[in-house]
């Protein structure tokens, strides 16, 4: 019988879960977009990417924003774009 399960390895940012629990209590909770407000469908976003970013825009400012899961999918393939 075929395995069904894999152990896999992910990398995650440094202070990650810190800027999302900010961005949780700075949004109270809730979609920037359509008012959704189950935190674990929330993600926390940079508007401006963080490879095009400069320390200061990486750390928390008006460069930010929480998303629920779908529209975070649409604004990281590029369907979406916030201006500032």
């Amino acid at each position: 019988m075929p395995e069904r399960e894999h152990e896999s390895i992910t990398t995650a940012r440094i202070g990650q879960n810190n800027f999302r629990l900010l961005l949780l209590n700075e949004y109270d909770s809730t979609c920037s977009m359509v008012g959704i407000d189950e935190p674990k469908l929330l993600l926390a976003n940079h508007i401006k990417a963080g490879h095009y970013s400069n320390y200061t825009e990486k750390v928390p400012s008006k460069n930010e924003i929480l998303l629920s899961a779908m529209f975070d999918k649409l604004f990281d393939q590029g369907l979406i774009i916030f201006y500032g």
